[in-house]
């Protein structure tokens, strides 16, 4: 059963907007735990590396969402027409 054009298109905007939400909880969670570790002065060793960890894993998974987002997008919605 072959789907209509409407069908696709909204499922290509819900799976975008998934990918957004995904971008801005991956930056929140690096530039959270980023804090986290570059400011607290009393941290022991192991929670220190867990903070390091965390926001590693927020900084590469907002980059691969980003990455995936960008790329999802169409010429014509990046630039806008003149006239």
């Amino acid at each position: 059963m072959a789907r209509s054009g409407r069908a696709i298109c909204r499922e290509e905007k819900m799976k975008r907007k998934a990918i957004a939400i995904l971008n801005v909880v991956s930056w929140g969670l690096f530039w959270a735990f980023g804090l986290i570790a570059a400011t607290s002065p009393n941290m022991g060793e192991g929670m220190l590396l867990l903070a390091v960890l965390l926001s590693g894993l927020g900084f590469l998974s907002g980059i691969i969402s980003y990455l995936a987002l960008s790329r999802s997008m169409h010429p014509a919605e990046v630039v806008p027409k003149r006239g």
